[in-house]
């Protein structure tokens, strides 16, 4: 529907009273790192359809299913190759003052929780106005996400000062 306008990007935020959720991070990590971002959305479907079985069994089975060799499994699980990324992604999620989950952010407007697609179509549509106005006085395209989120980074930054 959007095409090239928008642009989806996923950072983890494994809730600590989930006791699966960092092998699970690690392994959906491992897929996209090797398989690609198709690969990783499947998994991503794949352990949300199959939240109730997550134990090593079942994330080696889901790994393999996406592709995932019994090396780069037993790697990713074993060596927590990706644990320093996905915890840069929960202290930037705490940093913003993402609470809730799901939440996403639209240029930095937050919409917490399960939404519907007119919820996110129309603070997509919102945004890709501001765009067109701000490409239309005068901001380079290289500089236009900088110039659409200043004003939810100064208010994250207020967060997070608050927060200490």
């Amino acid at each position: 529907m959007y095409g090239d306008d928008v642009r989806l990007v996923w950072k983890n935020r494994p809730l600590p009273f989930h006791a699966r959720a960092l092998p699970s991070a690690e392994i959906a990590m491992a897929v996209h790192a090797t398989k690609g971002a198709a690969a990783f959305w499947q998994l991503h479907d794949l352990l949300f359809k199959n939240q109730t079985r997550l134990d090593r069994a079942a994330l080696e089975a889901y790994g393999r299913q996406s592709g995932l060799t019994a090396d780069d499994l037993a790697h990713a699980l074993d060596e927590k190759v990706y644990d320093r990324l996905i915890r840069a992604d929960v202290d930037q999620a705490r940093s913003i003052g993402a609470r809730g989950w799901p939440v996403f952010y639209i240029n930095g407007r937050p919409l917490s929780g399960m939404q519907p697609f007119e919820a996110f179509e129309k603070i997509v549509d919102e945004e890709l106005a501001n765009a067109d106005r701000a490409l239309d006085h005068g901001t380079r395209p290289a500089d236009l996400y900088d110039v659409l989120t200043l004003d939810a980074k100064a208010s994250a930054e207020q967060r997070s000062v608050a927060a200490k």
